[in-house]
């Protein structure tokens, strides 16, 4: 049983109270406990994210840190789950935008681009999560992936 998203907190959660799906947007929703957790993680240290869908089925999800002017990208597949509602499933991350934003505007007006040219690097943003010892991005506990 999910817990879905609700008002006060985009994310919803498992039985187990993990991340496992984040509503981006009223009509846009991502399942993955990967990407729920890293991007849980960033949000608490200011990072945002943009989607792109596109017609033949792709998504790509940028994250913007606006402190390392950095982006990463995680891409995946999206399907329509009731009429003009999409669903986004265990997107993965490919690396980091070999660009420099700026400013949230310069962030805003690439990810806004029909067709962004991107370029990677190998990466991610490094933020830490402190509960009790340091724990890295990423070093969420192994789970089952949802049917």
């Amino acid at each position: 049983m999910i817990k879905p998203p609700s008002s006060t907190n985009s994310f919803g959660y498992d039985n187990a109270d993990q991340p496992i799906v984040v509503k981006l947007k009223p009509d846009v929703y991502v399942f993955g406990y990967e990407f729920c957790h890293v991007l849980q993680t960033l949000i608490k240290h200011g990072c945002a994210p943009a989607e792109l869908i596109y017609e033949d089925g792709g998504a790509l999800i940028l994250i913007f840190d606006p402190n390392e002017k950095k982006a990463e990208l995680w891409s995946g597949w999206w399907r329509c789950d009731k009429p003009d509602i999409y669903s986004i499933i265990e997107p993965e991350h490919r690396g980091l935008v070999n660009q420099i934003f700026e400013t949230s505007d310069a962030f805003m007006e690439f990810s806004n681009a029909r067709s962004p040219q991107i370029e990677l690097i190998p990466g991610q943003i490094q933020k830490i999560q402190r509960s009790g010892a340091a724990v890295f991005r990423g070093d969420a506990p192994l789970r089952p992936r949802p049917l």
